[in-house]
Protein backbone atom coordinates (compact mmCIF):
# COMPACT_ATOMS: atom_id res chain seq x y z
CA UNK A 1 0.00 0.00 0.00
CA UNK A 2 2.89 2.32 0.78
CA UNK A 3 3.83 1.61 -2.60
CA UNK A 4 1.01 2.26 -4.33
CA UNK A 5 0.62 5.87 -2.53
CA UNK A 6 3.84 7.32 -3.06
CA UNK A 7 4.03 6.06 -6.59
CA UNK A 8 0.59 8.50 -7.38
CA UNK A 9 0.85 11.10 -4.99
CA UNK A 10 4.71 11.59 -4.36
CA UNK A 11 6.57 10.59 -7.13
CA UNK A 12 5.08 12.75 -9.87
CA UNK A 13 7.19 14.26 -12.60
CA UNK A 14 7.90 17.57 -11.94
CA UNK A 15 7.25 18.40 -15.93
CA UNK A 16 4.34 16.48 -16.65
CA UNK A 17 0.83 18.10 -16.71
CA UNK A 18 -2.65 17.06 -16.28
CA UNK A 19 -2.73 14.78 -19.58
CA UNK A 20 -0.73 12.25 -17.91
CA UNK A 21 -3.31 11.75 -15.56
CA UNK A 22 -6.14 10.52 -16.91
CA UNK A 23 -9.88 11.71 -17.19
CA UNK A 24 -12.61 10.78 -15.04
CA UNK A 25 -16.55 10.84 -15.63
CA UNK A 26 -19.24 10.74 -12.88
CA UNK A 27 -22.56 9.78 -14.38
CA UNK A 28 -25.04 10.31 -11.62
CA UNK A 29 -27.32 11.40 -9.70
CA UNK A 30 -31.35 12.33 -9.66
CA UNK A 31 -33.95 14.73 -7.82
CA UNK A 32 -34.39 11.99 -5.13
CA UNK A 33 -30.54 11.11 -5.05
CA UNK A 34 -28.62 14.57 -5.72
CA UNK A 35 -25.94 14.02 -2.94
CA UNK A 36 -24.42 10.52 -4.55
CA UNK A 37 -23.07 12.38 -7.61
CA UNK A 38 -21.30 15.01 -5.14
CA UNK A 39 -19.48 12.24 -2.83
CA UNK A 40 -18.02 10.32 -5.91
CA UNK A 41 -17.12 13.16 -7.41
CA UNK A 42 -15.46 14.36 -4.33
CA UNK A 43 -13.40 11.15 -3.83
CA UNK A 44 -12.71 10.42 -7.47
CA UNK A 45 -10.60 14.04 -7.26
CA UNK A 46 -9.10 12.30 -4.07
CA UNK A 47 -7.87 10.15 -6.20
CA UNK A 48 -5.29 12.38 -7.77
CA UNK A 49 -6.64 12.24 -11.70
CA UNK A 50 -5.95 15.25 -13.75
CA UNK A 51 -9.41 16.15 -14.96
CA UNK A 52 -12.55 15.24 -12.93
CA UNK A 53 -15.94 15.43 -15.03
CA UNK A 54 -19.45 14.95 -13.37
CA UNK A 55 -22.57 14.59 -15.84
CA UNK A 56 -26.02 15.25 -13.68
CA UNK A 57 -29.95 15.43 -14.92
CA UNK A 58 -31.01 18.80 -15.65
CA UNK A 59 -33.13 18.84 -12.67
CA UNK A 60 -30.31 18.93 -9.99
CA UNK A 61 -27.87 21.02 -12.27
CA UNK A 62 -28.24 23.80 -10.34
CA UNK A 63 -27.41 22.26 -6.96
CA UNK A 64 -24.64 20.16 -8.35
CA UNK A 65 -22.50 23.97 -9.74
CA UNK A 66 -22.40 25.13 -5.99
CA UNK A 67 -20.93 21.64 -4.60
CA UNK A 68 -18.40 20.24 -7.11
CA UNK A 69 -15.36 21.31 -6.99
CA UNK A 70 -14.39 24.56 -9.46
CA UNK A 71 -11.95 22.25 -10.83
CA UNK A 72 -14.73 19.94 -12.01
CA UNK A 73 -16.14 19.71 -15.51
CA UNK A 74 -19.53 19.58 -15.90
CA UNK A 75 -20.87 16.99 -18.92
CA UNK A 76 -24.67 17.63 -20.05
CA UNK A 77 -26.65 14.57 -21.43
CA UNK A 78 -29.51 14.45 -19.59
CA UNK A 79 -33.64 15.43 -20.16
CA UNK A 80 -35.20 16.78 -16.67
CA UNK A 81 -34.32 13.63 -14.30
CA UNK A 82 -32.53 10.98 -16.93
CA UNK A 83 -29.46 10.65 -19.22
CA UNK A 84 -30.34 10.73 -22.70
CA UNK A 85 -27.88 8.49 -25.16
CA UNK A 86 -27.36 10.11 -28.26
CA UNK A 87 -24.88 8.63 -31.09
CA UNK A 88 -22.58 11.84 -30.67
CA UNK A 89 -21.49 10.80 -27.26
CA UNK A 90 -19.33 7.71 -28.64
CA UNK A 91 -16.93 10.64 -28.86
CA UNK A 92 -17.27 12.24 -25.78
CA UNK A 93 -16.94 9.85 -23.59
CA UNK A 94 -14.51 7.97 -25.18
CA UNK A 95 -12.23 10.83 -23.85
CA UNK A 96 -12.21 9.68 -20.33
CA UNK A 97 -10.27 6.82 -19.40
CA UNK A 98 -12.65 5.54 -16.58
CA UNK A 99 -16.19 6.09 -15.88
CA UNK A 100 -18.42 5.45 -12.97
CA UNK A 101 -22.18 4.97 -14.02
CA UNK A 102 -24.93 4.21 -11.76
CA UNK A 103 -24.94 6.32 -8.02
CA UNK A 104 -28.35 7.49 -7.22
CA UNK A 105 -29.49 7.47 -10.72
CA UNK A 106 -33.66 6.63 -11.45
CA UNK A 107 -34.31 3.23 -12.41
CA UNK A 108 -35.86 4.40 -15.87
CA UNK A 109 -35.96 3.20 -19.64
CA UNK A 110 -33.96 6.14 -20.61
CA UNK A 111 -31.31 5.61 -18.34
CA UNK A 112 -31.57 1.75 -19.20
CA UNK A 113 -31.03 2.93 -23.11
CA UNK A 114 -28.02 5.13 -21.86
CA UNK A 115 -25.81 2.39 -20.60
CA UNK A 116 -26.76 -0.17 -23.05
CA UNK A 117 -24.83 1.74 -25.42
CA UNK A 118 -22.40 2.77 -22.94
CA UNK A 119 -21.50 -0.80 -22.21
CA UNK A 120 -21.68 -1.16 -26.15
CA UNK A 121 -19.45 1.72 -27.26
CA UNK A 122 -17.25 3.10 -24.35
CA UNK A 123 -13.46 1.73 -24.85
CA UNK A 124 -12.23 3.01 -21.11
CA UNK A 125 -12.51 1.52 -17.59
CA UNK A 126 -16.30 1.31 -16.81
CA UNK A 127 -17.54 0.81 -12.66
CA UNK A 128 -21.00 0.40 -12.17
CA UNK A 129 -22.36 0.71 -8.59
CA UNK A 130 -25.72 1.87 -6.98
CA UNK A 131 -29.04 1.59 -9.15
CA UNK A 132 -26.89 1.31 -12.15
CA UNK A 133 -26.27 -2.67 -10.67
CA UNK A 134 -29.95 -2.79 -10.10
CA UNK A 135 -30.59 -1.99 -13.77
CA UNK A 136 -27.69 -5.01 -14.60
CA UNK A 137 -29.64 -7.29 -12.67
CA UNK A 138 -33.01 -6.54 -14.14
CA UNK A 139 -31.42 -6.19 -17.71
CA UNK A 140 -28.60 -9.39 -17.42
CA UNK A 141 -28.38 -9.83 -21.86
CA UNK A 142 -27.07 -5.97 -21.25
CA UNK A 143 -23.75 -7.51 -20.45
CA UNK A 144 -23.80 -9.74 -23.58
CA UNK A 145 -22.78 -6.88 -25.84
CA UNK A 146 -19.95 -5.18 -23.86
CA UNK A 147 -17.08 -3.71 -26.24
CA UNK A 148 -13.64 -5.73 -26.84
CA UNK A 149 -11.77 -2.49 -25.07
CA UNK A 150 -14.42 -1.92 -22.08
CA UNK A 151 -13.26 -3.28 -18.69
CA UNK A 152 -16.07 -3.66 -16.20
CA UNK A 153 -15.91 -3.52 -12.83
CA UNK A 154 -19.27 -4.46 -10.78
CA UNK A 155 -19.56 -3.03 -7.18
CA UNK A 156 -22.27 -4.86 -5.30
CA UNK A 157 -22.95 -5.00 -1.62
CA UNK A 158 -24.44 -8.14 -0.59
CA UNK A 159 -27.82 -7.22 -0.67
CA UNK A 160 -27.50 -5.68 -4.58
CA UNK A 161 -25.22 -9.39 -5.03
CA UNK A 162 -28.41 -11.65 -4.27
CA UNK A 163 -30.04 -9.27 -7.05
CA UNK A 164 -27.70 -9.53 -9.32
CA UNK A 165 -26.53 -12.95 -8.63
CA UNK A 166 -29.93 -14.55 -8.29
CA UNK A 167 -29.23 -16.27 -4.76
CA UNK A 168 -31.59 -16.20 -2.34
CA UNK A 169 -29.53 -16.78 0.63
CA UNK A 170 -29.36 -14.01 2.98
CA UNK A 171 -26.23 -14.13 4.77
CA UNK A 172 -24.19 -11.76 5.75
CA UNK A 173 -20.51 -13.43 5.07
CA UNK A 174 -19.13 -12.57 1.54
CA UNK A 175 -17.63 -16.13 1.36
CA UNK A 176 -20.97 -17.40 0.87
CA UNK A 177 -21.73 -15.37 -2.68
CA UNK A 178 -18.14 -16.17 -4.18
CA UNK A 179 -18.98 -19.34 -6.12
CA UNK A 180 -22.31 -17.44 -8.14
CA UNK A 181 -19.78 -14.07 -8.49
CA UNK A 182 -16.91 -16.29 -10.25
CA UNK A 183 -19.58 -17.85 -12.48
CA UNK A 184 -20.96 -14.09 -13.37
CA UNK A 185 -18.07 -13.05 -13.63
CA UNK A 186 -16.69 -15.65 -15.76
CA UNK A 187 -20.06 -15.44 -17.84
CA UNK A 188 -19.78 -11.96 -18.93
CA UNK A 189 -16.02 -11.38 -19.01
CA UNK A 190 -16.19 -8.43 -16.23
CA UNK A 191 -14.54 -8.13 -12.89
CA UNK A 192 -17.21 -7.76 -9.31
CA UNK A 193 -15.96 -6.39 -6.09
CA UNK A 194 -18.41 -8.13 -3.39
CA UNK A 195 -18.42 -5.67 -0.47
CA UNK A 196 -19.48 -5.90 2.89
CA UNK A 197 -17.02 -6.42 6.22
CA UNK A 198 -14.73 -8.31 4.17
CA UNK A 199 -14.45 -7.90 0.65
CA UNK A 200 -13.24 -10.24 -1.98
CA UNK A 201 -12.59 -8.84 -5.54
CA UNK A 202 -13.37 -11.63 -8.24
CA UNK A 203 -12.15 -11.29 -11.88
CA UNK A 204 -13.02 -12.88 -14.97
CA UNK A 205 -10.04 -15.57 -14.55
CA UNK A 206 -11.42 -16.58 -11.41
CA UNK A 207 -8.36 -15.38 -9.27
CA UNK A 208 -9.63 -14.07 -5.97
CA UNK A 209 -8.21 -11.02 -3.89
CA UNK A 210 -9.86 -11.10 -0.08
CA UNK A 211 -9.34 -8.78 2.77
CA UNK A 212 -11.28 -9.31 6.00
CA UNK A 213 -10.57 -6.22 7.60
CA UNK A 214 -11.26 -4.50 11.28
CA UNK A 215 -14.86 -4.30 11.76
CA UNK A 216 -16.17 -0.70 10.81
CA UNK A 217 -20.13 0.23 11.78
CA UNK A 218 -19.16 3.85 10.50
CA UNK A 219 -18.94 2.49 7.15
CA UNK A 220 -22.21 1.23 7.62
CA UNK A 221 -24.09 4.22 6.11
CA UNK A 222 -25.30 5.62 3.00
CA UNK A 223 -22.96 7.35 0.88
CA UNK A 224 -19.94 4.91 1.67
CA UNK A 225 -20.42 2.77 -1.50
CA UNK A 226 -20.10 6.08 -3.60
CA UNK A 227 -17.25 7.26 -2.23
CA UNK A 228 -15.89 4.07 -2.35
CA UNK A 229 -16.76 4.03 -6.27
CA UNK A 230 -15.50 7.40 -6.75
CA UNK A 231 -12.21 6.03 -5.24
CA UNK A 232 -11.42 3.12 -7.25
CA UNK A 233 -12.80 4.79 -10.30
CA UNK A 234 -10.12 8.20 -9.88
CA UNK A 235 -7.69 5.58 -10.04
CA UNK A 236 -8.09 3.29 -12.90
CA UNK A 237 -8.42 6.87 -14.69
CA UNK A 238 -4.41 6.48 -14.51
CA UNK A 239 -3.03 4.40 -12.20
CA UNK A 240 -2.90 1.47 -14.95
CA UNK A 241 0.52 3.02 -15.63
CA UNK A 242 2.33 1.40 -13.13
CA UNK A 243 -0.03 -1.32 -11.39
CA UNK A 244 -2.33 -3.94 -12.73
CA UNK A 245 -5.91 -3.54 -12.60
CA UNK A 246 -6.63 -5.64 -9.93
CA UNK A 247 -4.40 -4.10 -7.87
CA UNK A 248 -5.61 -0.78 -8.40
CA UNK A 249 -9.28 -1.66 -7.12
CA UNK A 250 -7.81 -3.70 -4.07
CA UNK A 251 -5.48 -0.96 -3.15
CA UNK A 252 -8.56 1.22 -3.46
CA UNK A 253 -10.41 -1.24 -0.84
CA UNK A 254 -7.53 -0.92 1.24
CA UNK A 255 -7.20 2.36 1.81
CA UNK A 256 -11.24 3.18 2.15
CA UNK A 257 -10.93 0.85 5.01
CA UNK A 258 -8.43 2.31 6.63
CA UNK A 259 -9.71 5.68 6.55
CA UNK A 260 -12.96 4.47 7.81
CA UNK A 261 -11.46 3.07 10.67
CA UNK A 262 -9.30 5.97 11.65
CA UNK A 263 -12.28 8.37 11.59
CA UNK A 264 -13.93 5.39 13.64
CA UNK A 265 -11.03 5.71 16.13
CA UNK A 266 -11.50 9.56 16.66
CA UNK A 267 -15.49 10.15 15.42
CA UNK A 268 -18.39 7.85 16.94
CA UNK A 269 -19.46 5.56 14.25
CA UNK A 270 -22.82 7.39 13.72
CA UNK A 271 -21.11 10.40 13.50
CA UNK A 272 -19.30 9.31 10.71
CA UNK A 273 -19.90 11.17 7.33
CA UNK A 274 -18.50 11.63 3.69
CA UNK A 275 -17.02 14.95 4.75
CA UNK A 276 -15.16 13.16 8.05
CA UNK A 277 -14.17 9.99 5.20
CA UNK A 278 -12.83 12.81 3.03
CA UNK A 279 -10.43 14.77 5.73
CA UNK A 280 -9.24 11.83 6.75
CA UNK A 281 -8.35 10.63 3.51
CA UNK A 282 -6.59 13.66 2.84
CA UNK A 283 -4.53 13.37 5.93
CA UNK A 284 -3.45 9.96 5.98
CA UNK A 285 -2.14 10.32 2.22
CA UNK A 286 -0.29 13.69 3.64
CA UNK A 287 1.18 11.90 6.37
CA UNK A 288 1.76 8.44 5.20
CA UNK A 289 5.78 7.32 6.12
CA UNK A 290 6.05 3.59 7.02
CA UNK A 291 4.58 0.57 5.42
CA UNK A 292 3.47 -0.92 8.53
CA UNK A 293 0.61 1.93 8.53
CA UNK A 294 -1.05 0.36 5.81
CA UNK A 295 -0.93 -3.02 6.91
CA UNK A 296 -1.65 -3.27 10.34
CA UNK A 297 -5.66 -2.68 10.35
CA UNK A 298 -5.88 -5.72 8.28
CA UNK A 299 -6.23 -8.94 10.02
CA UNK A 300 -5.56 -11.06 6.75
CA UNK A 301 -4.81 -10.56 3.19
CA UNK A 302 -4.74 -13.45 1.04
CA UNK A 303 -4.30 -13.63 -2.42
CA UNK A 304 -4.76 -17.07 -4.44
Amino acid sequence: MYKFINQLYWQRDPQSNKSNYGRCLIIAGSKKYPGASFIATKFAELAGPGYVALAVPESIYQAAVTMISPNSIHEDFSLNDDFIWDNNLTSTLNVYNAILFGNGINASLSNVTFLENLLKYYEGNLVIDGTGLRLVANNKSLLENINPRCKVLLTPHLGEAQALLNVAKKSRNVSDYVEEAKQFADKYGITILLKSYADVLVSPSNKLMSTEYVEIAGLAKAGSGDALAGLITGYLAYALKFFAYDDIISYADDLFHLVGLVAEQKYSAGLLNYNILSKILEKTIRNAKTEEKWTSFLKRKKRC
